[in-house]
C-alpha cells in the first residue's frame, strides 16, 4: 500500500473510524486524496481533526467537495484552526479544494482559520455560501496563484477581501481571481474594493466578475489618487446587466489595464462599445448575445471594432446584425477566429475577408444567407473551419466543391447542415461529395428541401435519388421515346396497307361534307336568282324570257308568267325592277 499515489475515498465513510484514519499514515507516497461527498458522521470535528492529522507529508492535493451533505451543519461542525492544524503542517500541500461544501467555514472565512497555508498555490472555495471574507484573511497565502470564490454570497457592502486597511501591496504571486455568481453589484462600495483588489495583488492577471448584478463598470482607481497600472490581461464581465461600454469609465479601465488582451462581456444588454477603442492591446473581444445593432449606436460600434487592429479573436454572435461593412476587418491582419452566428445576415461582400490571411475559423451559422461566395475560401488559405449551417443556401456550386477538395488543403471542418438544399438530378455532384468527403461535420444531418419527393430526407444516404436520376428517369425517357417510334411505325405501315380504303373513305367523307355544306347554304337562302331589268325595255324582257330562264336549272322557270309574279322589288335605278326566283 505504500506505493499508492492517488486515493479516492469519495462516497464512503469507513475512514472516519480512528483506525481507518491512522491507516493513511502508512501511505507514504500518497499525493492526491479525494474525500468528496462522504457519508454522514456524528463527531465531525474530532473525526476531521484525526483525519487531517494523519495525512502524510507528501500530499499535494486534497479534494473535499460537497461536505455539506456529510453532517448536520452546526457550530461544532464548522472547521476551525484546530481542525485544520494538521493540514497546515503539510509542507507539500499545494491545492486545497472545498467546492460545494456549504458553510464548512460558517458564513465568514476568518483569518484565524485560513491563516497558515503558506505553500498553497490553488484555493477552491466556490459555492461555500460565504457572505464575507475577513479583512486580511489572505495575507498568509505567500504562494497563492489562483483563488476561486464563485457562487458565494459576497454582497459588495461586506466584501472586504483584500486588506483595505493595509497600506502596502502584498506582492503575492496571485494571478487569477474568480468572483462569478457572487451577487456583486456595481455600487460605490464595490468600486472601492475593485481598486484595493488591484492594489493588493499587483501580479493579478486574470479577474473574473461574470454572472453578477453589475449595471455599470466599476472604477478601478481611487478618487483623488493617481492612476496605478495593473497587470490584468484577462477580464470577464459576462452575464451581467451592462448596457454601455463607453465614456470615462471604459477609458479609465483601459488606462489602468494597459496590457489587457482578453475582454469578455457576453450575454449582457450592451448597445454601445465606443470606449473599447482605447484598449489598444486587445487581442480577443467576446461580445456575443448583446444588442450592438441598435440603430443609433451601430455605426459607432462598427467603427470601434475597425480600430482594434490587434484582434485575433472576435465574437459578434447574436447581436441582430443584418449587414457587415466590406472594410470592417481589413485592418485586422492577425485575425484568426471570427464568429458572426445567430445574426440576420443575408449576404457578405466577396472581399470582406480578403486581408485576413491568418483566419482559421469562420462561423456564419444561423443567418439568412442564400448564396455562399467561393471567393472567400480563395482569399483565406489558412482556413481550417467553416460553419455555414442553418442558413437559406440551396446550392453549393461545383466550384465550391472542387476548391474544397482540391485546393483548400487546410480546410478540414465544414458545417452545412440545416440548409434547404436542392437535390434535383442536376445536383448529383453535391450528393456524391456529401457521401465521399471526410471534411463535413454531421454529414448525416444534411437534408434535401427540393424536390418535394425527397424533402427532409438525408443527402448522406441518397441511393433513392441516385436510382431515380441515374436509372429510373433515363429508363422512363427511353421507354417513352421507343413507344412513340413504335406507334409511328405502326401507323405508317397500316396507312400504306389500307391506303386505297383510306382514300375512298376520304373522298366519301369530303363529298358528304360538301353536300352537307350545300344543303346548309341552300336552307339559308331566300331565293335562287334575282333578276333586275328595265321594264320599259322590250329587248331586256325578251332576253330574260327567251334566253336566260330557258337555261336556268334545265328550263325549270321557262313557263313562269312575268305578269303574275308578286315578288318584284324596286331597283336601284329609275324604271328598274327586280324579281326573285
Amino acid at each position: 500500500m505504500s506505493q499508492i499515489r492517488q486515493l479516492n475515498l469519495s462516497d464512503t465513510g469507513f475512514f472516519y473510524s480512528k483506525h481507518a484514519s491512522k491507516m493513511l499514515t502508512h501511505l507514504t507516497n500518497l499525493t492526491i486524496l479525494s474525500l468528496n461527498h462522504v457519508s454522514p458522521y456524528t463527531k465531525c470535528p474530532a473525526s476531521a481533526q484525526d483525519l487531517f492529522n494523519n495525512l502524510n507529508q507528501n500530499l499535494v492535493l486534497l479534494q473535499a467537495r460537497r461536505w455539506r451533505t456529510t453532517f448536520e451543519v452546526n457550530e461544532s461542525c464548522i472547521l476551525t484552526n484546530k481542525t485544520l492544524y494538521g493540514l497546515k503542517q503539510l509542507p507539500n500541500l499545494k491545492i486545497l479544494d472545498f467546492k460545494y461544501s456549504d458553510q464548512i467555514f460558517g458564513n465568514v472565512l476568518r483569518k484565524s482559520v485560513i491563516h497558515g497555508f503558506n505553500n498553497l498555490t490553488n484555493l477552491e472555495l466556490s459555492w461555500c455560501r460565504l457572505t464575507r471574507i475577513e479583512d486580511g484573511a489572505l495575507i498568509g497565502f505567500r504562494q497563492l496563484k489562483t483563488l476561486n470564490l464563485e457562487g458565494n454570497q459576497l454582497a459588495s457592502r461586506e466584501f472586504w477581501v483584500y486588506g483595505k486597511n493595509n497600506s502596502n501591496p502584498y506582492s503575492y504571486p496571485l494571478w487569477a481571481v474568480e468572483l462569478q455568481h457572487c451577487g456583486i453589484d456595481s455600487d460605490e462600495t464595490f468600486t472601492y474594493n475593485a481598486y484595493y483588489l488591484l492594489r493588493s495583488f499587483p501580479n493579478l492577471t486574470i479577474l473574473d466578475l461574470s454572472r453578477n448584478q453589475m449595471f455599470t463598470l466599476p472604477l478601478f482607481k481611487e478618487t483623488g489618487k493617481p492612476l496605478t497600472p495593473s497587470n490584468i490581461t484577462w477580464l470577464d464581465f459576462s452575464v451581467n446587466q451592462l448596457k454601455h461600454l463607453s465614456g470615462d469609465g471604459v477609458k479609465e479601465m483601459c488606462a489602468v489595464m494597459p496590457n489587457l488582451k482578453i475582454f469578455r462581456a457576453n450575454d449582457n444588454v450592451i448597445v454601445d462599445i465606443g470606449g473599447l477603442e482605447t484598449c489598444k492591446e486587445l487581442e480577443e473581444l467576446h461580445i456575443m448575445i448583446n444588442q450592438l445593432s441598435t440603430s443609433i449606436y451601430l455605426k459607432n460600434n462598427l467603427n470601434t471594432i475597425k480600430k482594434l487592429h490587434k484582434l485575433t479573436y472576435l465574437d459578434l454572435t447574436e447581436n441582430g446584425l443584418d449587414s457587415i461593412p466590406s472594410d470592417l476587418f481589413q485592418g485586422m491582419v492577425n485575425l484568426t477566429t471570427l464568429y458572426l452566428a445567430n445574426n440576420k445576415l443575408t449576404t457578405f461582400d466577396r472581399n470582406m475577408l480578403s486581408q485576413n490571411p491568418h483566419l482559421s475559423l469562420i462561423d456564419f451559422s444561423v443567418n439568412k444567407i442564400q448564396v455562399f461566395n467561393t471567393s472567400l475560401l480563395k482569399s483565406n488559405p489558412a482556413l481550417t473551419q467553416l460553419w455555414i449551417s442553418d442558413n437559406l443556401i440551396e446550392i453549393l456550386n461545383e466550384s465550391f466543391v472542387d476548391f474544397v477538395e482540391r485546393k483548400a488543403k487546410n480546410l478540414v471542418n465544414i458545417r452545412v447542415d440545416g440548409n434547404p438544399f436542392d437535390c434535383t438530378c442536376g445536383k448529383l455532384y453535391f450528393q456524391r461529395w456529401v457521401n465521399a468527403t471526410k471534411k463535413l461535420v454531421d454529414a448525416k444531418k444534411i437534408e434535401c428541401d427540393t424536390p418535394a419527393l425527397f424533402r427532409y430526407n438525408p443527402v448522406y444516404n441518397y441511393t433513392e435519388s441516385f436510382y431515380i436520376c441515374q436509372v429510373q428517369l433515363p429508363l422512363e425517357i427511353f421507354c417513352t421515346i421507343a413507344a412513340v417510334i413504335a406507334l409511328s411505325i405502326l401507323i405508317s405501315v397500316s396507312s400504306y396497307r389500307y391506303r386505297w380504303y383510306i382514300r375512298h373513305a376520304r373522298v366519301v367523307f369530303r363529298a358528304m361534307s360538301d353536300r352537307a355544306k350545300d344543303m346548309k347554304t341552300e336552307d339559308e337562302c331566300d331565293y335562287d336568282v334575282m333578276i333586275c331589268l328595265n321594264e320599259n325595255s322590250d329587248h331586256d324582257l325578251n332576253w330574260v324570257k327567251d334566253d336566260l330562264l330557258v337555261n336556268i336549272e334545265g328550263g325549270r322557270y321557262n313557263s313562269m308568267n312575268f305578269d303574275e309574279l308578286d315578288d318584284r322589288v324596286s331597283g336601284m335605278m329609275e324604271n328598274q325592277h327586280c324579281l326573285k326566283i
